[in-house]
């Protein structure tokens, strides 16, 4: 009994770990997930895969969004356009943890930003806003998966 007892405690901590909200077990932060659905481009059959838009005003001082279901094999690009190009927004991708960002930048003067990357399982966003209130779009668009990429198995 007392060498399945640790075990049963380990598993009890991976347990909550998994079933925590992503990227952070701080309980005051509540994501909101951008929900990937089917885009087809008849015109550009290189950008079909999925997408989501979302417009929204953000009153609170940083917003966190994100994103799951990815490949490693897609890749990923994701936009952020503000309103009024005076209101900068401060916008990080994360993987592991918002307190550790990947990626981070400043909309511009045209009031963009954007990046491209690729990504397994699932990422953030995090939006720190500088002015009372601010008004943007995202956009989070994901390739289609990579089926063949020319590598011969060494196994047949």
């Amino acid at each position: 009994m007392k060498k399945i007892f640790p075990i049963l405690f380990l598993a009890s901590l991976f347990g909550k770990t998994i079933t925590a909200q992503p990227f952070t077990l701080d309980k005051k932060i509540k994501p909101v997930e951008l929900k990937l659905v089917n885009y087809t481009n008849k015109e550009k059959k290189d950008w079909n895969g999925k997408i989501n838009i979302t417009t929204t005003t953000q009153h609170t001082d940083t917003a966190y969004y994100y994103v799951k279901g990815i490949s490693m094999y897609q890749p990923v690009y994701v936009t952020v356009v503000a309103e009024n190009t005076v209101e900068k927004v401060d916008i990080s991708l994360c993987k592991n943890n918002w307190k550790a960002p990947n990626k981070t930048g400043t909309t511009d003067a045209k009031g963009n930003w954007k990046a491209t990357f690729k990504t397994e399982g699932s990422f953030g966003i995090q939006i720190a806003k500088h002015n009372p209130s601010v008004k943007y779009k995202i956009m989070v668009w994901v390739g289609k998966e990579v089926e063949d990429v020319g590598i011969k198995s060494p196994f047949k």
